[in-house]
């Protein structure tokens, strides 16, 4: 059974960690994630109910998982925004092996530390509205499941 992880930054203008943990771990646990990644450190821990892992960089969090296919999951128009062509999720077929799934946060992305051989993957919605980023991992999980 591959490897499911979903990578994240926290969103500490917004939640406080104590709170946003329990937003990720409900949105993420549906669907048989193995391991929820985030960065930057908070310590914060979450018990035997999610395997929770903290780094200082997304850098950092990315290099941990070397063998990993790496999805990278934006906004449409912050791929367009950069001229980068990204599949819509609706077209997307998921790795069948271990997978890292990364998502950004309200004012930061992930865009600049993805490569040509990474997935780039937008969530198209009918208005331009964003996401919390706990709700698109449980829409790109539930497109997952649905495949």
């Amino acid at each position: 059974m591959p490897n499911i992880v979903v990578a994240g930054r926290w969103e500490s203008s917004w939640f406080s960690t104590r709170i946003e943990v329990r937003l990720w771990r409900h949105s993420i646990r549906p669907f048989s994630v193995d391991q929820l990644a985030m960065v930057p450190k908070t310590n914060i821990t979450c018990g035997s109910v999610l395997d929770l892992r903290e780094f200082n960089s997304m850098e950092e969090l990315i290099a941990a998982y070397p063998d990993y296919k790496k999805v990278f999951i934006e906004a449409p128009s912050d791929w367009d925004s950069r001229g980068l062509k990204y599949t819509p999720l609706r077209k997307y077929k998921h790795p069948k092996g271990d997978v890292l799934y990364i998502f950004g946060s309200t004012g930061t992305d992930n865009i600049p530390l993805s490569t040509n051989s990474d997935d780039r993957v937008g969530i198209e919605t009918p208005s331009k509205e964003s996401m919390w980023s706990f709700v698109a991992a449980a829409v790109v999980l539930s497109h997952r499941l649905m495949r």
